[in-house]
């Protein structure tokens, strides 16, 4: 029988008691998304009692359908078998376009996914034969679709596609009993099933229907399930739809055909839709007669709208929202993300790709190389969960961000073991080159160690030398508990993993969670910190549940790095679809294409924030690559379900504006706003839809005139008196302190000295070290230039050189020699003040000042800036120096 579908314009329709729905309330129903199940669930109470308890989401649902198909440690699976079928491919020398190939591996996430699209439309390699023929991208595929068919994951899933065709009540009968059975979890096993079965036999068996709610599209195994419960069951939508407007519900009137479908009203009293709503609804439809007083709230920059938003009690609700997240969710109220969100899950995420296996296009095979990258490292010392020496590594941070430069991009642990202890042996020649002789048995001031260190160690003014030997040896250590961790999850002989370069999923799973409960766990101090390590600890034990026995390493290791990082470009539905069951349901921003559930709730005060013109209307996503154009047409004519992927894209602008309308049709109070600056977007505008409303771009009043965070002339720093060691003013902090007193602040009193660590000043400190200390010095002498060469191993030879030109250039042509001075201090003389060293670079007019004698008792911050600031190594903190040289 055809679907039975209830329109409404409003929730309260539905919870009329004279209601069309009325009849259908105490039966089993399915909402299409997480956010619209707990919508109506929020607002189902014992004071208004208006739908059953059985209502679940289609994600939770999926996890009971096909024979375990939706589960992620199933696309785990499918995932490592991929990447060793495109191993085989190319072991049997079937690659003709190596590019190609390479695309195709570095991709393997697109290329699962429509694998499965096809496989949930029903779709075999038979249905493909004409791609054998086809590009080479295309024959690829096909090659690949056929081997994994022979999987037992595809085949239980067809035997349960089989199974469901023929005995279509009883196996959906199964998958409602199992979904309520783990929707009962209170109680013991035997109770729990015996209760799940009664209310499966009582609402959905005797009655013979299903309500399904909010399935504005239907993907295609939506599609297939439902159509084949119609033909035995009465199969009801309810929808949010109006009557008599030629634009705004087409996705509702097309993918449920309800031209020739039966569709009634749900109340025939109407109750009040939103205004805005029915204003945009006006504006879809032409009509503009209506103008509607409202603004669109303009922020500058995140920084601004987070503050204005810090004390408001509306939903947040935008198509950024993922730009959000990150910088909205409060570290210390975990919210459920993907595992890679979590800084526990990157941690793990970052450890497994330390290995890079990846196909060599110009060999035209697989390479498997070590990719110990700076980028990786310093996030892995970073997240707090490598222990050093009994302390966080976090303290070597700083250290091993100034020594990276100098490390190759894709190094090896054994070259970054050579390179830091290349800096130690560095160190120590360039001590006896610049230091004096017998230094430690020198008598030295107690208070003046600092600057003693800082006068006999000029070399340190350079970011990778000022690293000291104890923070070397710790990135070391550091470096070894990494490389340990790694070899024994990938290198390990413990468990079944006898051959090498094999991998055992079950006795890796089992050893990687002995570590976190060994050596991680009981370091942990913060409670949420716990909560999440626990989080992806049952999330990882999911991959106990996988078919996998025994696979290459690096093919676990990519499919371990889809597993815990996901698609970072995912479609926001289909990953509620993959994941739904750990969907988040308290997201501080939410995402527009899963917040349908808000015409429900019982807060209905909505904000619509970074609604700009290029965040709305947002796209659908339809990615069947590596299918050409003319094969997916041919295969949407000739597949129904298919069909509804190629809707989905058609509608996709249609789809974006039926959401933003049903959230504001109930809602009782709406806002809108855009932010100017987004990442690396600048100058954004109100999107189109908004100012067509009728609606005028305004500032908050909270932060009228606030433009960016340079116009508060205090606000954001905050006042703190800090005491610190007493420093010798000697003619190099003059020199600073006449330049900026905040540059001066930094350099020597919350620092022991300036350090310079990028390229631009490397040039200079190159130069300057190869006269310092020379007396009359005019060009660099050879042993010199070839001394601090090996200083800077990361600069070419032609880098070197040039500097070195530049330097002799310009002494050969000054009027008198290099003169360093002297510093005496506590009856030491060091040969050179170092001025030269710390403060170089052009010096206009304006910079010059007058000294009046000062010293650093109660100094102030104020900064002055100038073209000078371009040479301060603080000018990346400082935001005064950020303003001026931009």
């Amino acid at each position: 029988m055809p679907y039975k579908i209830i329109t409404y314009e409003t929730a309260d329709q539905l919870m009329h008691p004279d209601s069309e729905f009325s009849p259908y309330r105490d039966a089993i129903h399915i909402t299409a998304t997480n956010s619209l199940k707990h919508g109506i669930v929020n607002n189902n109470d014992d004071f208004r009692k208006w739908i059953g308890d059985e209502v679940y989401s289609f994600s939770e649902l999926s996890q009971t359908i096909g024979d375990g198909w939706f589960a992620p440690s199933t696309e785990l699976h499918q995932y490592t078998i991929l990447s060793q079928v495109l191993h085989q491919f190319s072991d049997e020398k079937k690659v003709r376009h190596h590019p190609m190939h390479g695309a195709i591996d570095k991709d393997q996430e697109t290329v699962l996914s429509t694998i499965r699209f096809l496989r949930e439309s029903g779709i075999t390699s038979q249905d493909l034969s004409a791609l054998a023929t086809a590009s080479d991208e295309e024959q690829t595929f096909y090659y690949a679709v056929q081997e994994m068919e022979r999987l037992e994951v595809f085949q239980k899933f067809d035997d349960w596609i089989d199974g469901f065709s023929d005995t279509t009540l009883d196996m959906f009968e199964g998958a409602l009993v199992e979904l309520i059975d783990k929707g009962k979890e209170s109680r013991g096993d035997n109770e729990r099933q015996s209760e799940a079965k009664q209310i499966v036999k009582r609402l959905f068996r005797n009655r013979e229907v299903i309500v399904l709610h909010g399935f504005y599209f239907l993907m295609p195994i939506q599609k297939m399930i439902f159509d084949r419960l119609s033909e035995w069951i009465e199969v009801v939508h309810v929808v949010n739809y109006i009557e008599g407007y030629e634009r705004g519900f087409e996705p509702v009137e097309k993918f449920l055909n309800m031209k020739s479908t039966t569709h009634v009203k749900a109340l025939r009293h109407s109750y009040p839709i939103n205004i805005h709503a029915k204003n945009f609804l006006g504006v879809l439809n032409g009509m503009f007669d209506d103008e509607v007083e409202g603004d669109i709230y303009r922020f500058t920059n995140l920084y601004q709208f987070r503050k204005y938003i810090a004390d408001e009690d509306h939903v947040l609700v935008s198509p950024r929202a993922g730009t959000l997240k990150g910088y909205m969710e409060d570290p210390d109220s975990p919210r459920e993300l993907q595992l890679s969100r979590y800084p526990f899950g990157s941690f793990l995420l970052d450890i497994h790709r330390l290995n890079v296996g990846r196909y060599d296009v110009v060999e035209g095979e697989y390479k498997n190389t070590d990719g110990v990258t700076a980028d990786l490292l310093q996030r892995i010392f970073s997240s707090g969960f490598l222990l050093v020496k009994g302390k966080s590594s976090k303290i070597y941070l700083n250290a091993l961000r100034r020594i990276s430069p100098l490390i190759e991009k894709n190094a090896s642990f054994e070259q970054w073991y050579e390179a830091l202890g290349q800096i130690k042996q560095q160190r120590k020649v360039l001590t006896m080159e610049f230091g004096i002789p017998h230094f430690e048995r020198r008598q030295k001031n107690e208070r003046n160690l600092r600057d003693h260190h800082m006068y006999n160690h000029p070399f340190e003014s350079i970011g990778h030398l000022s690293v000291q030997d104890e923070e070397i040896d710790g990135i070391i250590e550091g470096m070894k508990a990494i490389e340990t961790l790694y070899q024994k999850l990938f290198n390990s002989n413990e468990g079944k993993m006898k051959e090498v370069g094999k991998v055992d999923i079950e006795s890796y799973v089992e050893l990687l969670d002995g570590h976190i409960q060994s050596e991680i766990l009981p370091h942990i101090m913060q409670e949420a910190d716990k909560k999440i390590v626990e989080s992806v600890r049952e999330a990882l034990n999911d991959l106990k549940d996988s078919p996998i026995d025994i696979v290459q390493r690096e093919d676990l290791l990519k499919g371990l790095n889809f597993f815990l990082g996901g698609t970072p470009h995912e479609d926001e539905y289909a990953a509620e679809m993959r994941d739904g069951h750990r969907a988040s349901t308290n997201s501080v921003v939410s995402p527009m294409l899963n917040s349908d559930g808000l015409q429900f709730d019982i807060n209905r005060n909505i904000h619509f924030c970074l609604m700009d013109q290029k965040a709305f209307p947002y796209t659908q996503s339809l990615n069947l690559w590596p299918l050409k154009k003319e094969n997916c047409d041919e295969l949407f004519r000739n597949n129904v379900n298919l069909r509804q992927l190629k809707m989905k894209k058609e509608l996709e602008f249609e789809i974006a504006c039926y959401l933003f309308y049903i959230m504001m049709c109930h809602a009782v109070h709406i806002k809108f706003s855009f932010i100017q600056e987004v990442g690396q977007e600048k100058g954004l505008s109100p999107s189109y839809y908004l100012e067509l409303m009728g609606l005028k771009t305004s500032r908050p009043t909270e932060i009228e005139g606030e433009d960016s965070l340079s116009s508060d002339e205090d606000e954001g720093y905050a006042i703190k008196k800090i005491d610190y060691h007493e420093r010798v003013f000697h003619i190099m902090q003059h020199e600073t302190y006449l330049r900026c007193k905040r540059r001066a602040l930094y350099s020597f009193l919350l620092n022991d000295r300036p350090v310079f660590e990028s390229g631009f000043h490397g040039g200079f400190t190159f130069e300057n070290l190869l006269h310092f200390g020379k007396e009359g010095s005019r060009g660099a002498s050879e042993p010199r230039f070839n001394l601090v060469s090996r200083a800077f191993p990361h600069l070419t030879d032609m880098e070197k050189q040039m500097s070195r030109d530049h330097h002799d250039a310009y002494w050969l042509s000054a009027r008198k020699p290099y003169r360093p001075g002297f510093v005496m201090l506590d009856s030491i003389r060091y040969r050179d003040r170092q001025q030269n060293l710390t403060v170089f670079g052009s010096k206009n007019n304006k910079d010059k000042k007058t000294y009046q004698a000062e010293d650093f008792d109660n100094v102030h911050v104020k900064p002055s800036p100038g073209e000078h600031c371009k040479y301060c190594p603080y000018q990346m903190i400082c935001r005064d120096a950020h303003v001026n040289t931009r």
